[in-house]
């Protein structure tokens, strides 16, 4: 039927402009020729690489190769997709320039069928900066924990249910000190008496903010009682849901 043919014939321009315009890099790999030539690549390709489709197609895809990531590495991809399963993950690539970025890479066999592997399709998408992000967060995060196991105070973070997240040296010292698990949610729950006994006075007083509240703690076994002084303020963190994106 003409009709259907031109249908089909427009589907498929349609999905030719698609990977066109796709911003991330494609490629599709040969894999019926012994040397696996690159057949295709698509405009994002070179943006990322470096490399026009003229240098890319009818060579191996290993000039993206920076040659440092372990055998075994490729091993275990090759193993998953020559048996017709789709792999993902990251590696080091390496630019016409020579400079290294790192890609965030899926590869997915094309079959016929008869289920023969014919050509590989490859996405990836350079991460480096994304990488960079994710190590700083990381790296800030071990600063503040190294600095707050260092304080010579007891510093407790607790959660809005009052089960602790984070602490330092002295707190575990203190835990020790009063054969308690966790005293922290104990003098919590002493500051907030003490906070409404004074709203209750019509002292002014915030929640959010607290500084030395002197608070009464009686450890268990019969120990005598303990006063502590306690400061302390609320801090807030975002959620990371996608419920959450648009609050």
């Amino acid at each position: 039927d003409l009709t259907e043919r031109r249908r089909a014939e427009e589907a498929l321009k349609l999905r030719d402009r698609a990977i066109e315009a796709s911003d991330g890099s494609i490629i599709l790999v040969d894999m019926r020729e012994p040397a696996q030539p690159i057949e295709y690549v698509n405009p994002a390709f070179t943006r990322v690489t470096g490399y026009g489709s003229d240098e890319a197609i009818g060579k191996n895809q290993s000039i993206l190769s920076n040659q440092s990531m372990p055998r075994a590495f490729y091993q275990s991809l090759w193993k998953r997709i020559s048996h017709g399963e789709p792999w993902g993950g990251r590696l080091v690539n390496r630019r016409k320039d020579g400079s290294k970025y790192l890609a965030e890479l899926s590869i997915s066999p094309v079959v016929n069928g008869a289920g023969e592997v014919l050509n590989y399709l490859g996405m990836h998408r350079d991460i480096t900066e994304v990488q960079r992000l994710e190590y700083q967060v990381r790296n800030q995060k071990a600063l503040i924990e190294s600095v707050v196991d260092a304080a010579p105070v007891v510093i407790a973070l607790l959660d809005i249910d009052d089960r602790v997240v984070l602490d330092n040296h002295a707190y575990k010292m203190l835990q020790a000190d009063l054969g308690m698990a966790e005293p922290a949610p104990m003098l919590m729950t002493a500051v907030r008496a003490s906070l409404e006994l004074d709203s209750g006075r019509g002292r002014r007083t915030s929640g959010y903010l607290f500084l030395d509240r002197e608070v009464r703690l009686d450890p268990p076994g019969g120990k005598q009682p303990r006063w502590f002084s306690c400061s302390g303020s609320r801090v807030r963190e975002d959620a990371g849901t996608a419920e959450a994106f648009l609050a």
